[in-house]
């Protein structure tokens, strides 16, 4: 029942490798009872998967399903480095639900730099929604705002009109 004791428990299993609990700390992550459990049971499932696309498929889930949004902006900022070839088509399909801040900023940027022409209209509409807010944190380790996220946006929304 405690949150400390849980993510002792996950370290454990990453340090012992125990590849056999990957299938079940898989559902623990997506059902965890706080962010900091969550986030530590899906950096565990991570180390304890070998196949690559498994690792996708379970990081493109938190991504799109993830409870917390701590959880969810450690999976963007994963794709964007691990999988950045599923990245754009994923984060297209995030984007329209995400709260977080640090999670849609980072993707926003993310398309921003790396998009397609198929970026340009979820990019369009987030720089130009000025009533919708997101929920300002520091998730990695920088803190970001409403604003951040249109900032983003609008660089990526100019970058992508110029290709056209």
């Amino acid at each position: 029942g405690n949150r400390k004791v849980r993510v002792a428990l996950l370290q454990t299993m990453a340090a012992k490798d125990m590849r056999y609990l990957r299938n079940d700390l898989a559902k623990f992550a997506m059902d965890a009872p706080d962010a900091e459990s969550a986030v530590e049971a899906a950096v565990t499932v991570m180390l304890l998967t070998d196949d690559q696309m498994e690792a996708l498929k379970f990081v493109g889930r938190l991504l799109l399903q993830g409870k917390y949004p701590a959880q969810r902006a450690r999976a963007a900022r994963l794709i964007a480095n691990a999988f950045p070839e599923y990245a754009e088509r994923l984060f297209i399909k995030a984007l329209d639900e995400e709260t977080s801040a640090s999670a849609a900023t980072l993707m926003c940027e993310f398309l921003a730099q790396k998009g397609t022409v198929k970026s340009l209209p979820v990019l369009d509409g987030i720089a130009n929604n000025v009533t919708r807010i997101y929920q300002t944190d520091n998730y990695l380790e920088v803190k970001t705002t409403s604003e951040s996220v249109r900032a983003a946006a609008v660089r990526g929304a100019e970058r992508l009109r110029e290709l056209q």
